[in-house]
């Protein structure tokens, strides 16, 4: 595979995703197989959630099958995915403008979105709740997430926000270094203690 974009280990398997769609690498023969989706979109991000797959495209969210091969559903939605995060029954989508939360529901497709300082929560099928916050959630020009315990943090094209899951609000004066402020984070990485900000200037 040339131009990848994104990766996802996956038992004996490893999901590569590419400018020209989407791949899987066996570990244990070394055999690669390139899956069949209509267009071949370019995979940005690969979360694995059991026999699925969520892909983050430019135009979407895709819901791949692994176990016959095939797209399941398009959410055209949110768009265009920055990064995906699978966490038990939650998939969490970042796009630069609104987090997507993701939760299989006894009575259907239940989809929370995270926007400005607006939550919307609705079930398939039925009319959308929206609660209205006193401030921004901080979430404009989001790049990444990483979730620690009940906290979200949201990597920016400025700087970093926190946000308390359970609560449903932003987490202020949070001391982070001054010259962070004005980077844009590509990445972080969890340690179990320390938290790794990863920046176009460097580490933090």
């Amino acid at each position: 595979s040339h131009n990848i974009k994104s990766l996802a280990s996956d038992g004996d398997f490893l999901w590569v995703g590419a400018r020209t769609g989407l791949s899987r690498y066996d570990k244990i023969t070394g055999q690669w197989k390139n899956m069949q989706i209509q267009g071949n979109p370019s995979i940005r991000s690969i979360g694995v959630d059991g026999r699925y797959l969520w892909l983050g495209t430019m135009r979407g969210v895709i819901l791949y099958d692994k176990m016959i091969g095939s797209v399941v559903k398009f959410y055209r939605d949110y768009a265009p995915v920055r990064d995906i995060d699978v966490e038990g029954k939650v998939v969490w989508i970042t796009t630069p403008n609104q987090i997507a939360l993701f939760r299989r529901e006894r009575y259907g497709d239940r989809w929370t979105t995270l926007m400005g300082a607006e939550i919307r929560d609705f079930v398939q099928g039925e009319p959308p709740r929206v609660k209205r916050l006193k401030e921004d959630l901080g979430i404009l020009d989001c790049t990444n997430l990483l979730r620690i315990s009940n906290t979200a943090w949201f990597g920016r094209a400025h700087g970093i926000s926190l946000y308390n899951i359970g609560r449903q609000k932003p987490i202020k004066k949070v001391p982070f270094p001054e010259s962070l402020k004005n980077q844009k984070v590509t990445d972080f990485a969890f340690d179990g203690r320390d938290v790794w900000i990863a920046t176009r200037e460097g580490l933090y």
